[in-house]
């Protein structure tokens, strides 16, 4: 019994009442469980029948309305329209494909060869645009450079049958030349190609063959000057004469036409034969040098001064032909290469005099190189 002064609490439950309750939860609980699984597979059978009936093939009932029947009859006839269309489409694509495949066999080889001329002279021409940058760029020149080897050194004598030359002057510049000469020499250097047949009248005698009846561009007579003297070169368009020993086949009159800037050719009216005593000039290669810029070569060469009487021969030292270095006969019909053989064999053990040209590119057209001077270094 509890005391008199304690109170009782009744809402307190004793161990059996607990056990029970949780028993009745549990029991509860697992109702609600079963009614949430009855549900959801409710939901899921439903969206299964659902999926079901989306996927069944819609079936339309046949109408033999007129309306149907219009509609059918026109969708046929677009139908055989089409039909006919691609059908046709089809021939005629098969005849453009066939006339493309006939056209490829026939142009395809010449458009190939085309092609490959066109590559071939392009690399070509940039091989060559290569070669002439690289020589541009180069410092220091040599023998064997084409810009060297294309040098065209000037007419110093005029005929080998006199002793008058240019190398007697202790240097030389085109100033020096006459007008005739820079015309002439212009001239021989001029690409034969580009004289052309003279159709129109003389105005004078003309001597020579039907042939011979020439006329020449003065153009090219002023593209020569400029890229063997310069640009800066002074001279006058007029009637000039070749003479027969520089070796062109045009030598003789030349006349100046200003109306048409053309020269007419009318031959060599007072031919001259050369006898007697013959001189030559021979040069050896010695050295080069060049500017610190690349625009300027120094070309020297050994000098030497044949005179030739018949089978025997004379070289000297100077231009004069006063101091005797060689005599001697020829042994061969190549008089001209024997002279030169047998004075590099005598530099190769005995001093010379020396002869310095000057090339530069300044003012000289088309990257090549001109002449500025010629000079003794040594005499």
């Amino acid at each position: 019994m509890p005391k008199k002064n304690e109170t009782v609490n009744n809402n307190e439950m004793s161990k059996e009442e607990l056990d029970a309750l949780k028993e009745q939860l549990k029991k509860e609980l697992l109702i609600e469980m079963k009614k949430d699984e009855a549900e959801k597979y409710k939901q899921e059978q439903a969206l299964k029948t659902r999926i079901e009936e989306s996927n069944k093939t819609e079936f339309k009932v046949p109408t033999k309305s007129k309306i149907d029947r219009f509609d059918r009859n026109i969708q046929k006839e677009n139908k055989d329209s089409q039909v006919e269309n691609i059908q046709a489409s089809s021939n005629y694509f098969l005849v453009f494909v066939l006339l493309i495949v006939i056209a490829g066999i026939y142009f395809i080889p010449q458009i190939a060869n085309m092609i490959k001329k066109d590559n071939k002279s392009k690399e070509v021409e940039t091989e060559e645009k290569e070669k002439k940058k690289k020589e541009e760029e180069k410092v220091n020149y040599t023998w064997n450079d084409a810009i060297i080897k294309d040098i065209t050194l000037p007419i110093m004598r005029i005929s080998p049958g006199s002793a008058a030359s240019y190398y007697t002057l202790d240097k030389m510049t085109v100033e020096n030349m006459s007008n005739n000469e820079i015309l002439f020499n212009a001239f021989v250097n001029v690409y034969t190609g580009n004289i052309g047949y003279y159709q129109g009248g003389y105005d004078g005698v003309f001597c020579g063959s039907a042939d011979q009846q020439r006329e020449l561009n003065a153009k090219y007579i002023d593209a020569r000057v400029d890229n063997l003297f310069t640009k800066n070169t002074k001279y006058t368009h007029e009637d000039f004469y070749v003479p027969f020993t520089v070796g062109s086949a045009y030598y003789g009159l030349w006349r100046f036409n200003p109306n048409t800037y053309s020269y007419v050719y009318y031959g060599e009216c007072n031919p001259q034969g050369l006898a007697g005593e013959f001189y030559y000039d021979i040069l050896v290669k010695d050295e080069i040098k060049t500017s610190k810029d690349g625009k300027t070569a120094y070309l020297t060469y050994s000098m030497g001064f044949a005179k030739m009487i018949g089978d025997s021969y004379e070289i000297y030292r100077d231009a004069n032909y006063t101091n005797l270095l060689i005599s001697d006969t020829f042994k061969t019909n190549n008089q001209e290469k024997e002279l030169e053989n047998v004075f590099a064999d005598y530099v190769k053990d005995h001093d010379v005099n020396k002869y310095k040209y000057t090339y530069s590119k300044k003012d000289c057209s088309y990257s090549d190189l001109c002449y500025i001077s010629g000079e003794w270094i040594n005499e």
